[in-house]
């Protein structure tokens, strides 16, 4: 096995990643401001007392939902032990014979070609449906950039929620289904040149498109994120990747710090302001504000023993009621972004955050061993789908359409990729695409 792929199984542990989040970047700032009673006000919604109070709720519940995820995760790692190892489709005498080796050698490669003709077309048409999107009429809110708009009204433009089926596919594309095909053909690229590294660029611009029109900092983070993510599992050196963290840190301050004044219309302004916007965006909205939000707009306002809203207000059923909160409107604060375990104690209460966070600690160990039957290029594709949804369940909510359509097509995707008696499993590949022809290059 090449020090690439062992480098791609290295760092395809979706569980992992969701246990990180849960208890460094929820539990320990909870429980420095339940401890310390170190309070900012986002809305002034609570009272000193009030505040302290939901500090403290927040880490109880913070700790139970993971307790109880880790529980799930503990329970499916332990039914893997204990059940009987059986081959998908015969016997392990046969799966471990000649002829079965042949026979997965000759679909190889007609395996391997259906899955990237797949994934490109997909790709290819959420690209230009970007562009389509863009060209419709996509482009004026930057086209107003400069103009005399107040600076929260120039930011609020788009956020009406007046296009919502547009809204949707754009989201679809842009964070989901682009980011995927991306990664997918960069790692496909480390195998065989034979695939257009136009067609890598065009993504990345598709991307850079979806950007432009909204003017917002968090598709342009998982831009960002999402190259050095693959320049992190390539990377071989502690030294290189110290340099890669470095350089991530620099672009995330200087890009973000740029966009900020961007997208509230605001002009002439140098590389100092950047920089020190740049420094307060990481520290206000990375780690400040998905932890004193959730203790303002859930956790205060939800106590243990209050009536919960069970998805009273929640945008995941719009589908089924027709009923749509949208950003500006009375009861926007019930579907504010607050960060998923938050989002389920304000609909659920402890019922709902002992049940979910069990549920969750089953589905990313599911998600854990499924990636193991992965051909490389997959795998760290759906890994990095896997982190876009762990970030997302920090700094957005859970019952929202698109995290829903992220953990199915999550399952969609393993499924579609599994390596199996048919399928080429990830260590049957010694020089993947090798002998291959090009694919739409």
């Amino acid at each position: 096995m090449t020090k690439r792929k062992k480098l791609v199984r290295r760092y395809a542990k979706p569980s992992s990643v969701m246990t990180f989040v849960l208890f460094v970047l929820i539990l320990a700032p909870t429980a420095f401001m339940a401890s310390t009673e170190y309070y900012t006000a986002y809305w002034n919604y609570l009272s000193f007392e009030q505040y302290d109070e939901a500090a403290s709720r927040a880490f109880i519940v913070g700790g139970v939902f993971s307790a109880c995820y880790l529980g799930g995760l503990s329970m499916h790692k332990l039914a893997q032990r204990v059940a009987p190892r059986q081959f998908i489709g015969g016997s392990a005498a046969l799966g471990r014979s000649h002829i079965r080796h042949l026979q997965i050698d000759h679909r190889q490669r007609s395996y391997l070609l259906s899955r990237h003709r797949v994934v490109y077309w997909v790709a290819l048409f959420s690209s230009l449906l970007i562009w389509l999107i863009f060209l419709s009429g996509g482009y004026e809110k930057v086209a107003q950039y400069g103009q005399n708009i107040d600076r929260l009204d120039y930011r609020l433009i788009g956020a009406n929620d007046s296009n919502r089926a547009v809204t949707a596919l754009t989201q679809i594309a842009r964070r989901l289904v682009l980011p995927f095909a991306t990664v997918y053909f960069i790692v496909l690229r480390w195998y065989s040149n034979k695939y257009s590294l136009w067609f890598v660029l065009f993504l990345l611009l598709s991307l850079v498109i979806g950007v432009i029109m909204t003017l917002e900092r968090g598709p342009l983070m998982l831009i960002i994120v999402m190259l050095f993510y693959a320049e992190f599992m390539r990377s071989r050196s502690i030294k290189k990747l110290f340099s890669i963290s470095f350089i991530l840190c620099c672009a995330i301050i200087l890009l973000g710090g740029t966009m900020t004044y961007i997208q509230y219309n605001i002009q002439g302004f140098g590389l100092g302001d950047v920089i020190f916007t740049g420094f307060d965006f990481i520290s206000n909205r990375a780690i400040m504000a998905p932890n004193f939000v959730p203790i303002e707009l859930s956790y205060g306002l939800f106590d243990f023993s209050s009536e919960k809203l069970f998805l009273r207000f929640s945008r995941l059923t719009a589908l089924i009621t027709g009923s749509y909160v949208g950003t500006l409107q009375e009861n926007s604060i019930y579907v504010g972004p607050v960060g998923a375990i938050a989002d389920i104690w304000r609909n659920l209460g402890i019922v709902g955050i002992v049940l979910i966070g069990f549920i969750l600690g089953l589905y990313f160990a599911h998600l854990d061993r499924a990636t193991k039957t992965l051909d490389p290029a997959a795998r760290a594709a759906a890994t990095f789908t896997v982190i876009s949804l762990v970030f997302y369940f920090y700094y957005g909510t859970f019952f929202s359409q698109g995290v829903f359509l992220q953990i199915f097509v999550l399952m969609a995707i393993m499924r579609f990729f599994r390596g199996d008696g048919a399928h080429p499993r990830h260590d049957s590949f010694q020089h993947p695409l090798s002998n291959q022809t090009s694919v739409h290059s």
